[in-house]
């Protein structure tokens, strides 16, 4: 009997010596599937990082309540060479989220020995600054600070 399931039968009654039914492992939904969707994935979230970079360097604003970055910002990632990783990019977004919820306007953002100024209200990084530039170096028109 235990090579044999009891199942319910068409009337409401014990279905009594039927195998039992196993599904099919193997073929879509198998581990080759698995491995498929892993790499479709990873794949995905290398073009979707590809794309931000793009949109951040190009100051188009991000998807969904990004931060658009002025020309002037742009020039100067370009000039010093400074760059963001996805995960910086997140952090800074949630910052900037942050001020405005304090009623910040504009706000320094340091992040990893860099900084940016940010206009809050229009969500818009007006300056950056690497950090052999932030020695010695005065920020103005300011009212508020956020170090990450």
């Amino acid at each position: 009997m235990s090579d044999q399931v009891n199942n319910i039968g068409p009337q409401g009654l014990p279905a009594v010596g039927k195998p039992a039914q196993r599904p099919d492992t193997r073929g879509a939904d198998g581990p080759e599937s698995f491995k498929k969707l892993v790499v479709d994935r990873a794949t995905q979230a290398r073009a979707d990082q590809a794309a931000r970079m793009a949109q951040m360097q190009a100051g188009a604003p991000p998807a969904a309540g990004g931060l658009k970055w002025s020309a002037h910002a742009q020039q100067r990632m370009r000039m010093r060479s400074i760059t963001f990783t996805p995960g910086e990019m997140d952090q800074i977004q949630n910052a900037v989220g942050k001020a405005a919820a304090k009623g910040a306007r504009e706000s320094l953002l340091l992040i990893n020995n860099k900084a940016l100024v940010v206009s809050v209200p229009n969500r818009t990084v007006i300056t950056a600054v690497d950090e052999a530039s932030l020695k010695e170096n005065v920020f103005t028109n300011i009212d508020s600070a956020v170090i990450l």
